[in-house]
């Protein structure tokens, strides 16, 4: 296991000026190539290489919010020595008021591939041996709710940009949730509940967590659709299933289910407002 100091930047914030979900994604994206780096994989991260690692899965839960002052560090380690498909974890604790606070703990699982094939190259046994390390736990398993197929679906388009892709040429592993955000934000506008409402209604939701599997990676200028719909509701949680697709042959290329717990904004638990769950998932006629 290895510890990694992290800056915190203004812009990592969101607009409630805390760490954007997205952002710890890519701190998770980070302790994980620092760890590999140090065990000699630094050329997979900087594009001078012949492979790449691709993230494969990613489960993460958010504990406590963290701000642009915050002294923060994340904790990684191999969990699940695999030769083709490794299991990283990692924690990120943010130093609030002299203790230590559990900001995110996250599980990944990666694939090193051969740049041009795509083709899985297995890790030296040398690697899975001194790699491994750490005790600390895992998310829980995610168990998948009961999903309501009637539930309205949402479109939300983009063209992948130069900033959102690594020197391999792929689009990085946060960026998606960047789209995934945009997707759930532009469909509750979209069905009459903007975070301006939301927020005049004392009104929040606090991302719990996040499962996603990536299927297929993405390049510059590809075209991209990300469906959203509200699957799952209950008295203080919901749940919404994103699937981002390739708009040229209509291939899934990720799956998510992204959950969040709803709270007034002094942090205390409460229910949606009226209306607003009917509006977000009754189906247009």
């Amino acid at each position: 296991m290895i510890v990694i100091p992290i800056q915190i930047r203004p812009s990592d914030q969101d607009s409630l000026g805390h760490i954007n979900n997205a952002v710890y994604v890519a701190y998770v994206q980070h302790a994980v190539a620092e760890l590999l780096a140090r065990h000699g994989f630094v050329n997979d991260w900087q594009g001078g290489g012949p492979c790449i690692w691709t993230m494969q899965e990613l489960a993460i839960e958010y504990r406590h919010a963290s701000s642009f002052g915050d002294q923060i560090a994340a904790r990684v380690w191999l969990a699940e020595a695999g030769q083709i498909r490794p299991l990283f974890g990692c924690e990120i604790h943010r130093n609030y008021e002299g203790d230590q606070q559990l900001a995110i703990r996250a599980s990944s699982r990666w694939q090193r591939q051969d740049l041009e094939t795509g083709e899985a190259v297995k890790l030296p046994p040398a690697f899975l041996e001194t790699a491994t390390g750490g005790n600390e736990d895992l998310p829980r398993p995610f168990n998948l709710p009961a999903i309501d197929e009637d539930a309205r679906r949402y479109q939300w388009r983009h063209v992948v940009e130069r900033n959102e892709v690594g020197p391999g040429g792929w689009v990085h592993p946060h960026v998606l949730f960047k789209w995934i955000e945009e997707s759930i934000l532009s469909a509750s506008a979209e069905a009459g509940w903007p975070i301006e409402r939301y927020l005049a209604a004392d009104f929040i939701v606090f991302q719990m967590r996040h499962d996603l599997k990536i299927h297929a990676r993405l390049a510059l200028g590809e075209a991209v659709e990300v469906i959203s719909r509200l699957v799952n509701v209950r008295r203080l949680r919901g749940t919404w299933q994103n699937e981002i697709r390739r708009m040229a042959d209509g291939h899934i290329v990720a799956t998510n289910y992204s959950t969040g717990v709803f709270l007034n904004l002094s942090g205390r638990p409460t229910s949606p407002p009226p209306g607003m769950i009917e509006a977000l998932q009754q189906p247009i006629i």
